[in-house]
């Protein structure tokens, strides 16, 4: 078998080719695209938790 892009002899069952690293077979699905000018609820628990953390220290030590 041939590499489509460089025309390398590569083995049947290869699934990219060694020299050029092309894959040799089509995509099964596209990648999910995420939601633009959205953020992860992750990102902002995180956020959330450092200020919980922050204020309560502060408070621990002024009191």
């Amino acid at each position: 078998m041939q590499c489509s892009q460089c025309q390398t002899e590569i083995d049947e069952n290869a699934l990219i080719c060694f020299r050029c690293g092309a894959a040799t077979a089509a995509r099964a699905r596209e990648p999910v695209a995420e939601a633009s000018g959205r953020q992860p609820v992750g990102r902002w628990l995180v956020v959330a938790v450092v200020v919980v953390v922050v204020a309560a220290v502060a408070w621990w030590v002024g009191g």
